[in-house]
């Protein structure tokens, strides 16, 4: 299972939204800029851009296949790095350190701590006498 598929062979419903993805995008990108500089030139060009794109999308339907792809093909490896990226250092920050911090005062939530005197590690567990018990499950 990957974590970011690249994906080439669109539906009509991926179709119909991409160029409104498109023109959002660089109008945020665009607004960032513009909140952070107080320039209005290099914001107009990415509407422009954005609003280029998404005219030139909506107009010439055979282009909407040829530019998804291109699209996609040209930010995949920007998504893949990004991604993974993001999956490493919430490991690395946020279950790593709980798992430390837990080590550190013994505790062992799933009870996987090695007992030579044990005969099983089965756990016996209290059956619920009532049906709904089972859907309610916190």
């Amino acid at each position: 299972m990957a974590l970011i598929d690249l994906n080439l062979r669109p539906g009509s419903r991926d179709l119909r939204w991409f160029g409104v993805i498109v023109l959002v995008m660089f109008a945020m990108i665009g607004g960032l800029v513009y909140w952070r500089t107080g320039a209005l030139r290099l914001p107009a060009i990415l509407w422009g851009i954005g609003g280029g794109l998404c005219l030139l999308y909506y107009a010439i339907e055979p282009l909407r296949v040829p530019l998804f792809r291109v699209w996609m093909l040209l930010l995949f490896p920007i998504g893949w790095t990004v991604s993974h990226l993001v999956l490493g250092l919430i490991y690395l920050f946020l279950f790593a350190p709980i798992g430390l911090v837990m080590r550190l005062f013994g505790r062992d939530p799933m009870q996987r701590r090695w007992r030579p005197e044990a005969e099983s590690y089965w756990i016996d567990r209290k059956r619920a006498s009532d049906l709904k018990g089972y859907f309610r499950q916190f």
